[in-house]
């Protein structure tokens, strides 16, 4: 069985080094609109509530799994994610 991209609703600008759009879902957060996740790249892709799209680069498996199960996505965020990755703006924000 081949482990494919986590598939989800909304579609990414940012096309993985593969060709491939990184797809999102949306998730339950004040902070957080919407999340996403390429397997074979490792990129994890987050929409913030307040505008802008961020790719964060090299995150393992783990962390977006331990970020769609957390009570509070922000706060996994903020923890887990932020200032930890390499990371590029990829639409909007401030």
């Amino acid at each position: 069985m081949t482990r494919r991209s986590f598939l989800a609703v909304g579609v990414s600008l940012f096309v993985s080094a593969y060709g491939e759009p990184i797809r999102r879902v949306p998730v339950e957060s004040s902070n957080l609109k919407s999340v996403g996740f390429d397997l074979k790249t490792k990129t994890l892709e987050v929409e913030f509530i307040h505008g802008g799209v961020y790719c964060y680069f090299d995150v393992p498996e783990d962390v977006f799994a331990g970020l769609m199960k957390a009570e509070s996505k922000g706060g996994f965020f903020q923890k887990n994610v932020r200032g930890q990755f390499r990371f590029k703006r990829i639409s909007g924000g401030k």
